[in-house]
């Protein structure tokens, strides 16, 4: 007789594991820039708004705050609402604006081109598997519609530790009342997802949508260039 699966939970990371998050921010920069442009045409965007001026903004308050920078909405709403008092705005005015301006960026944060056969593969997998996604960053599973497959979602902004870390990987498997060995974790980050779930025990799959090199000298067992490549892993997995 086959074997049952052992595999009880499937997690994910999202950004550059089932979208490229480059493009995906330079988008949602690009969408607020030309909505601060229509909506607040007096301020001196280029100077206020400026990459490295946010950029100061953001090392400023993450030294004032070093909690913060594990929680990505909050810190982007704190460097935009600063950067329009630094425009003038009072700090009630500069809260309303920031909160719009943030509302406009991170609509364009999630309209998200996923790789090719992510979906497909995903509505397969939920089929027969628990499925999570665990994020350093702030994407909504619900807006780039991942809710229709992935069933919860734990980020650094949620936890309050980001991957590296076991906090978030451990909340997942309290989620799934799953044990390591019944656990696979698919990432593109060599240390923040393939280490870091290695290290307290999950099976991982690489996700090197980008050709890189593995960056020490004991590759990972798995490795995906394709999502039409992750099924046959994850039964490998599965079947070992």
């Amino acid at each position: 007789m086959p074997k049952q699966p052992k595999i009880k939970l499937i997690t994910f990371d999202l950004d550059n594991t089932l979208w490229a998050v480059d493009p995906v921010i330079e988008g949602a920069e690009k969408a607020l820039q030309n909505w601060l442009h229509k909506q607040h045409p007096h301020i001196d965007i280029a100077t206020r708004f400026s990459t490295s001026a946010l950029n100061k903004l953001r090392k400023d308050i993450v030294l004032n705050e070093p909690l913060i920078i594990h929680r990505l909405t909050a810190l982007r709403k704190k460097v935009l609402q600063a950067a329009f008092v630094s425009a003038g705005y009072t700090k009630e005015s500069a809260h309303t604006a920031a909160q719009q301006a943030f509302d406009v960026f991170y609509e364009a944060r999630n309209q998200v081109e996923f790789f090719p056969g992510v979906l497909n593969t995903l509505e397969i997998l939920a089929d027969s598997y628990q499925l999570g996604a665990l994020s350093n960053g702030n994407a909504c599973i619900k807006k780039t519609g991942l809710d229709a497959y992935i069933s919860f979602h734990y980020s650094a902004e949620k936890i309050g530790q980001a991957k590296p870390h076991p906090a978030m990987f451990e909340a997942a498997m309290r989620e799934a009342r799953a044990q390591p060995h019944e656990c696979i974790h698919i990432g593109d980050h060599p240390d923040e997802d393939i280490l870091a779930a290695e290290k307290i025990g999950l099976p991982t799959i690489w996700v090197n949508m980008f050709q890189m090199s593995w960056p020490y000298n004991d590759k990972p067992r798995f490795e995906i260039t394709h999502f039409d490549q992750l099924i046959a892993a994850i039964q490998r997995i599965d079947q070992a």
